[in-house]
């Protein structure tokens, strides 16, 4: 005599691991926009009183023949 398989029906959904999948993401987004908050620092940065003049640079030019001569 052959037994039949009974055939699971997925009409249920399970809770718990939903529950707390749900409750790990809203810690996580909890926990960053609390972290984001805090990480901003005002800096206030020096100013200077003269006009920085840029350095020239001295410029050196080497021309080179096929032969490898000056």
């Amino acid at each position: 005599m052959k037994f039949r398989k009974q055939k699971e029906s997925f009409n249920k959904i399970e809770l718990a691991p939903l529950i707390d999948v749900i409750s790990f993401i809203v810690i996580y987004f909890l926990m960053n926009a609390t972290l984001e908050k805090n990480t901003a620092l005002k800096v206030e940065l020096p100013r200077s009183s003269s006009v920085a003049k840029e350095k020239q640079k001295d410029e050196l030019v080497i021309t080179v023949d096929k032969q490898g001569k000056k």
